[in-house]
């Protein structure tokens, strides 16, 4: 009886060092192997197949500015970009556009000397900022500046980028209680190579 139990753990031992590469629909078509019929060497192919990595990020829809009655904005601190694919991604611009009446402007200015209530607006992303007054701005971000990694093989969580922005808007004479939309910000985003 003990010998059988013996054996018996024996050969699950063995199971359980045995590492299989498990993959979908891989197998050696039966003409892609070779007879030798003497000793000697043999070369094997190594052959790949691949499926896509999916690109899947998330991105805010919203980028909320509130100007307080002693002027200072303050902005959205939990904006961030979620990335739930497999491989790195980057984000390599940011197009602004003014909208509803409003215009750009470059961030760095002294917004006293501004009109009150003018409509415009200069903005400040991960250190990049508007540098000058029309309706559309590209923001350039360096290779390394926003790069999100890709959730490690197999995990379930995903990995987040927080997005840092800031904007300069002039102190406005009328409340604006409701949601004004002033711009458009388009980013580009793709693969981290």
């Amino acid at each position: 009886m003990k010998k059988r139990i013996s054996l018996l753990l024996l050969f699950i031992m063995i199971l359980a060092l045995n590492t299989t590469a498990l993959a979908s629909n891989v197998s050696v078509n039966p003409a892609d192997f070779t007879n030798l019929e003497q000793p000697g060497r043999s070369t094997s192919t190594v052959v790949l197949t691949a499926d896509a990595v999916q690109f899947s990020v998330i991105v805010p829809t919203k980028l909320p500015l509130h100007i307080g009655s002693d002027g200072g904005v303050t902005t959205a601190t939990n904006a961030k970009f979620i990335n739930r694919s497999y491989a790195p991604v980057r984000v390599s611009q940011a197009e602004i556009k003014a909208t509803e009446g409003w215009t750009l402007a470059p961030y760095e200015r002294n917004i006293k000397e501004m009109d009150l209530a003018s409509q415009e607006v200069g903005f400040k992303i991960h250190g990049v900022a508007t540098l000058s007054k029309g309706s559309k701005e590209v923001l350039l971000f360096d290779k390394d500046k926003i790069q999100i990694q890709g959730r490690d093989p197999g995990a379930s969580e995903n990995t987040t980028f927080s997005l840092s922005y800031k904007a300069t808007v002039p102190v406005q004479t009328k409340s604006i209680a409701n949601e004004k939309k002033i711009a458009d910000v388009v980013f580009t985003i793709g693969w981290d190579m």
